[in-house]
């Protein structure tokens, strides 16, 4: 049987027809398969988000004691004094406060609250790495970051330090991230801009409470830790015009 021009002009309509009704079927599945796929793995996303969140309030709240005891009764760091004094020349902080310039001048008590302190920011620091998103972090607790960052960078500096073997420690190196983040967050955050920011101690030898000024109301003061001396390269230094950067920086740095 012999088709016309015109039968088989349309067969190759029909056959056309149905091939693109095939194609527009398999893009629908594969679109709503993809989509299912997304939904699970967000699904996976907020469950994963959510237990790291859990488990840093948690881990946070154990470390209670070791903060409070590193904000009302560790020295401080002959820099951190400086800084203190530049913010208020005509009341600079008593200078019965205990201080220190060498870690050996430290007790071990003393270093023992420091490394619970850097145990615990390790773990904020990896539960951001495992979902957390830091802006949770910094909207529950960008202070005691703030103030844990100003009371142990130079701690942190010296126990990083190259050893007599040439070797170099690696401990708490994404802790002055977090307290660059918090100070950054601090700034740039309209509800926390220009507030000042202090650390409240006992005057030695009495009761009375003063508070030392780590930052001051337009922003002077702290500064943000740079780089550890035996990686130049891996400058730590975040935005702090904008949170949204701040944000996404800091957690690119904490997970690298």
């Amino acid at each position: 049987m012999i088709l016309a021009d015109s039968d088989l002009a349309s067969s190759a309509e029909v056959a056309g027809i149905v091939a693109a009704i095939l194609s527009l079927a398999t893009l629908v599945f594969v679109a709503r398969q993809l989509a299912m796929g997304n939904k699970e793995r967000q699904s996976q996303v907020k469950a994963l988000r959510s237990t790291a969140t859990m488990m840093f309030q948690e881990r946070f709240k154990e470390s209670q004691k070791p903060r409070g005891k590193l904000f009302s009764e560790f020295p401080l760091h002959v820099s951190l004094l400086e800084v203190m004094s530049k913010l208020t020349p005509d009341a600079p902080p008593d200078p019965a406060f205990a201080t220190w310039t060498d870690v050996s001048e430290l007790t071990e008590e003393q270093k023992d609250t420091a490394k619970a302190v850097i145990n615990a920011c390790n773990d904020v620091a990896q539960y951001v790495v495992d979902g957390l998103e830091l802006r949770s972090a910094l909207q529950q607790y960008h202070v005691p970051l703030l103030r844990v960052g100003a009371l142990l960078n130079p701690y942190l500096l010296q126990v990083n330090a190259r050893d007599a073997n040439g070797k170099v420690p690696r401990i708490g190196r994404r802790i002055p991230i977090l307290y660059n983040a918090a100070l950054a967050y601090h700034r740039c955050h309209p509800k926390h801009k220009g507030r000042a920011l202090a650390l409240e101690r006992t005057l030695p030898g009495g009761e009375e409470k003063v508070g030392l000024l780590v930052l001051d109301k337009d922003g002077d003061g702290a500064c943000q830790f740079e780089c550890f001396p035996d990686t130049p390269d891996e400058c730590l230094l975040l935005p702090d015009d904008e949170l949204s950067k701040v944000i996404s920086v800091a957690e690119e740095k904490l997970r690298r």
